[in-house]
């Protein structure tokens, strides 16, 4: 296990740290069928249960055993965000069932079928599941000669062989100063209010936005920054007076973080490694920035900028590892205080684009790919935001003792409106 993986076990302690992605498809799907190209799958992948221990951990074939295990079929009519925070707060309490939940839910008001699975996130990062999922919908529609070869190798890396394939400027000195310097930068970050085990349960909420992502782009093009750096301003905004914070005099900036892959960042190829590969990276707002979009937006930019060319966001894996080493002091049920006042963001930021990657090639019965990320102890409000196409799909998981679901949907609207006034200006 590496070290995200090993605080997120961790957290399990406390709350299930559940994930999920979600394909609309155009076309019909049988539980039947759907079931049986979910089993030979999961035998393609060689996964399974999984058995987990200190410090490793490895997957085992069912066997013939997934029939205990097969698609669940929904009944018309279920609401999926509903489901979906019912399943991200199940935990995986049966030592025996996969680390894997498939569902198929059909939608009649537009006539697709909702193919989806929910996942202990510390097993496989995004990535490793949209692998899966590629597979499943091959075996389901494509001829096998259409199929692309799938040589998933189980991680045997953790983060310190990372760091030593990384391409960033890793040296002891540089990492230790940065590391101080986000630890003083967090001290005047805003920290949420904490109910303790009130805390822990998430709900979901998604949203479409349709022919946005082309309004982005130009934006983002036209002034000199990351398309990214739109997202987190837009977060940056939206949560600074609509997320419930402390006050204290000392504490009046705001950080937001954002997921990162790790897997570009390293030197060998990790594209065929299944497990997980993340780290994070914050930016810290001032309230006069928050105020003033385009200044707001180009100190965000500028955080980002240093954060690449300083290499900064693999030594978050170094911070990872300090937490690490010093949460064998702090109880599990103590974890989340822990995390709010050493890294105290009040949201996060995980976004990908699959425009060019294979989801785009399956266009004629993809119409929608949606993904769910959990809060767990890091930041208790997510916005996954997941580009296919010109549209965006919104996604925002939320701690319901923090936001009501009516708050949680104005939020999201008010990403939307955020992001449109970025490109209109």
């Amino acid at each position: 296990m590496n070290a995200f993986q090993r605080m997120l076990r961790g957290w399990e302690v406390v709350h299930p740290y559940n994930a999920a992605q979600v394909l609309e498809l155009r076309c019909p799907v049988g539980v039947d069928a759907a079931s049986a190209a979910w089993s030979a799958t999961m035998e393609d992948m060689n996964l399974g249960r999984v058995e987990a221990k200190v410090i490793s951990y490895r997957h085992f074939g069912l066997n013939g055993e997934m029939s205990r295990f097969p698609v669940r079929l929904l009944p018309p009519g279920t609401c999926l965000e509903t489901y979906l925070g019912d399943e991200l707060n199940r935990p995986f309490s049966d030592p025996g069932e996969p680390p894997f939940r498939p569902f198929i839910l059909p939608d009649a008001s537009s006539g697709t079928f909702h193919f989806g699975v929910v996942y202990q996130h510390w097993v496989a990062d995004s990535v490793a599941v949209r692998h899966m999922l590629r597979r499943w919908l091959e075996r389901m529609f494509r001829p096998p000669a259409a199929w692309k070869p799938l040589r998933m190798r189980h991680a045997n890396i953790g983060y310190l062989g990372l760091l030593e394939l990384s391409p960033g400027p890793m040296e002891p000195v540089q990492t230790m100063l940065s590391m101080i310097r986000r630890h003083m930068r967090y001290r005047k970050a805003r920290k949420c209010k904490t109910l303790g085990k009130d805390d822990y349960p998430v709900r979901v909420i998604m949203q479409d936005a349709p022919g946005l992502i082309g309004g982005l782009t130009r934006a983002a093009k036209r002034l000199g920054v990351k398309v990214h750096d739109l997202f987190l301003t837009a977060a940056t905004r939206v949560c600074d007076e609509r997320i419930p914070t402390q006050h204290r005099k000392s504490r009046t900036d705001l950080a937001i973080g954002s997921i990162i892959d790790l897997r570009p960042l390293a030197r060998g190829a990790l594209d065929d490694r299944f497990g997980l590969f993340l780290g994070f990276a914050e930016v810290i707002s001032r309230p006069d920035e928050i105020k003033r979009r385009h200044k707001l937006l180009a100190s965000i930019a500028r955080q980002n900028h240093l954060h690449r060319q300083r290499g900064i966001w693999p030594s978050s894996v170094g911070y990872l590892l300090l937490a690490m080493a010093t949460r064998p002091l702090v109880k599990p049920s103590k974890l989340y205080s822990f995390f709010r006042k050493e890294t105290p963001m009040i949201a996060g930021v995980s976004n990908v684009n699959l425009s060019s990657t294979w989801v785009a090639e399956f266009g004629d019965l993809i119409a929608k790919y949606r993904r769910i990320s959990p809060t767990g102890p890091l930041a208790p409000v997510v916005f996954a935001v997941t580009s296919l196409g010109d549209d965006l799909q919104l996604s925002i998981t939320y701690r319901d003792a923090l936001l009501t679901r009516e708050q949680a949907a104005e939020l999201g609207a008010a990403f939307v409106t955020e992001l449109r006034s970025l490109i209109a200006e």
